[in-house]
């Protein structure tokens, strides 16, 4: 009984000796002839299919031992050893991996598993390493401009990978900066119709119209896009606040005693207006005495407004403040630091198209004895 007892031991002993893995390392050097290609495989996939190919005839077996796992900087597992055997045929063959037998836990939507493959039954077992990348399906979510608030259209680019029965939602949820009681919550799937056609890099491309105006300054905008199949789901948020509209553009000119000259405040230049041209927008108007003002003989039309109008700088208020006020072709009697908010217009293409911009007076200087004047402007306009 005991000399039975002695050998059953041993066998144990050396069958765990057998079983004890093996540590591999994992370089970029790889055995001529060798190729892998892996498909689609995001974290809404189970499995993923790796091909292989060879130059050397010989090869009919692999053997492919786990390396290491890593998504992102955390590693999530080392030396799982091995994890499976490959026929080969033909010079090709194909091994389809699980999730867990990749170390890819079902909350991983980015990753690496780095691998070696062996043919064991070729002379020297030569090795080659390879990796299987897990990518989040959701790739890009960007809108790439600001958002202000007017009426124009802006375009939110949306590019995922097209995995088996992907379902895809998008949400919305705006925090609104002057209603502080509002539910910051996402609200129904908006029924968004999206591309569903891959391109040839398995990436689907299209977009999502935004337009500023839908809301007010300085709201916060949530688009939440969540991506399912089967028993995953994964989300992206992109946000952008919408800003206010501003005048971008800003100068001096100055006005003087220089016949027939204008400013042209959509081209932003000085012109000479002696051919009853539109853009000559502004000229100055003197008629002797103390005082001096400005005119127009064409397009534009000024109405009075406040330092704080001009500082604010606010596309939106300028706009309401004049069409609220009474403009004029003419002002008479300025002075230093008096603001105006102007419109003006142009015939383009048989359409008429409206300028507005600020103005403000940064000298009026009036010398009737040296028979000199002139006005100097600061102008705030796009």
């Amino acid at each position: 009984m005991k000399k039975i007892f002695f050998i059953i031991a041993i066998a144990v002993v050396a069958f765990a000796s057998c079983e004890k893995e093996e540590d591999y390392t994992f370089n970029d050097n790889l055995v001529p002839g060798f190729g892998s290609q892996q498909t689609l495989f995001t974290s809404l996939d189970n499995e993923v299919t790796v091909n292989f190919t060879f130059n050397n005839p010989d090869v009919n077996q692999l053997t492919i031992n786990h390396v290491i796992t890593t998504a992102g900087d955390d590693t999530l597992k080392m030396n799982k050893g091995k994890i499976e055997t490959v026929s080969i045929s033909n010079k090709k063959g194909s091994v389809t991996f699980s999730r867990s037998d990749l170390a890819f836990g079902e909350n991983t939507n980015t990753g690496t598993a780095k691998l070696t493959a062996t043919a064991t039954n070729v002379e020297g077992k030569p090795s080659s390493n390879f990796k299987v990348n897990l990518e989040h399906p959701l790739q890009n979510l960007t809108l790439g401009e600001t958002v202000y608030h007017d009426d124009a259209s802006h375009y939110m680019k949306v590019t995922y990978k097209r995995s088996t029965g992907i379902d895809l939602t998008v949400q919305r949820m705006v925090d609104k900066v002057n209603d502080d009681d509002a539910d910051d919550e996402y609200g129904d799937p908006m029924g968004v119709s999206l591309n569903t056609e891959p391109n040839d890099d398995n990436l689907i491309i299209d977009s999502i119209e935004v337009v500023g105006n839908d809301y007010s300054i300085n709201d916060t905008v949530y688009y939440k896009f969540t991506a399912s199949s089967g028993n995953y789901d994964v989300e992206n948020v992109i946000s952008f606040p919408v800003e206010k509209p501003f005048y971008g553009t800003t100068g001096t000119f100055t006005l003087d005693t220089t016949e027939e000259q204008a400013y042209n405040l959509v081209a932003n230049k000085l012109v000479v207006d002696s051919t009853g041209i539109d853009s000559a927008d502004v000229a100055i108007n003197y008629g002797g005495g103390t005082t001096i003002g400005f005119e127009s003989d064409h397009n534009a039309m000024f109405s009075s407004a406040t330092e704080e109008i001009y500082e604010n700088n606010n596309v939106d208020e300028v706009e309401s403040e004049y069409d609220a006020n009474a403009a004029s072709s003419s002002v008479t009697n300025v002075s230093k630091g008096d603001v105006y908010i102007y419109k003006t217009t142009r015939e383009i293409d048989g359409e008429t198209e409206e300028y507005y911009g600020l103005l403000k007076v940064a000298e009026a200087v009036v010398s009737s004895s040296e028979n000199y004047y002139h006005i100097k402007f600061s102008y705030k306009n796009n």
